[in-house]
């Protein structure tokens, strides 16, 4: 399984990271199906928060 780099501690369906992105801990019983869109979701937005931050002026990034 890859390893997920996740800006937030937590995805919305309560999948716990640590610091270095690996899941630590998972809230609910969720199927195995939920827990791949909730990662796949988690990845996707961290994707997206990055080509942000790598395309706006550089007094906008944090």
């Amino acid at each position: 399984m890859p390893i997920i780099r996740a800006h937030r501690q937590t995805t919305e369906a309560g999948i716990l990271f640590d610091q270095n992105g690996l899941v630590t801990e998972i809230r609910e019983k969720l199927t195995e199906k939920a827990i791949i869109a909730s990662l796949n979701k988690t990845t996707l937005q961290n994707h997206e928060e990055e080509n942000a931050r790598a395309h706006s002026p550089p007094h906008w990034r944090q």
